[in-house]
């Protein structure tokens, strides 16, 4: 217990550090979507500046466009956190995915996130990552362009593979938003059921993570 509190106190003071230093470009992420059955669908984009491999700071008052199926999904300004969203009416047949842009420093970003249409009558098995999927090489993950340093836990991916016959998978990690497409690609490199991740949408939450993941 005494080794991953002191990994995520250095997690969290990377993260501290990075955010404070440097001035990289603007970068723009989503969040995956989760869509019921007769209700609208929620996206959700972040806009930060990269400041050390992935570590940034949060932008405010940027214009994020949504499209689904090519088609407009609305648009918002990012708020004093760096988040947008919109709501949109999904059409009849659905849709897998959608995408994202903002213009920044006269530069496009784009970003393209998943829809998980899900039933009401399944239930949801939301699982953290650190210390329940993974042993976390904290420094691969923080500095390295990908996290080739940690390791599934023993059995966590046929255990969890086997959950998903029955259950509906949500990834649920106290990690900032800078790390959400390392940790997607790490859970399929892994073999990880496929599963909307959702991150700590505010510095905060990443510190105060235990409140964060009960609310």
């Amino acid at each position: 217990m005494r080794r991953v509190r002191g990994d995520r106190l250095g997690l969290m003071a990377g993260v501290a550090f990075a955010a404070f230093g440097g001035c990289g470009p603007a970068v723009l992420s989503v969040s995956d979507a989760i869509v019921l059955p007769g209700e609208p669908v929620r996206l959700t984009a972040f806009v930060y500046r990269d400041t050390i491999r992935g570590v940034g700071r949060d932008i405010e008052g940027v214009q994020v466009r949504f499209r689904v199926d090519g088609r407009p999904a609305g648009s918002a300004r990012t708020d004093d956190d760096g988040w947008a969203s919109a709501q949109w009416a999904l059409p009849s047949g659905g849709a897998s995915r959608f995408e994202a842009t903002a213009i920044v420093d006269g530069r496009t970003s784009r970003a393209g996130g998943a829809i998980y249409a899900w039933h009401k009558d399944r239930i949801i098995l939301a699982v953290d990552v650190d210390g329940t999927l993974a042993d976390t090489d904290y420094d691969k993950l923080v500095l390295g362009r990908r996290d080739v340093g940690s390791q599934p836990l023993p059995d966590a991916q046929p255990t969890l593979e086997k959950l998903s016959a029955d259950f509906q998978v949500l990834y649920l990690t106290a990690r900032p938003q800078y790390y959400i497409e390392k940790t997607r690609r790490w859970l399929k490199d892994c073999g990880f059921p496929n599963g909307p991740v959702f991150t700590a949408p505010r510095l905060r939450d990443t510190i105060r993570h235990a409140r964060f993941k009960r609310r």
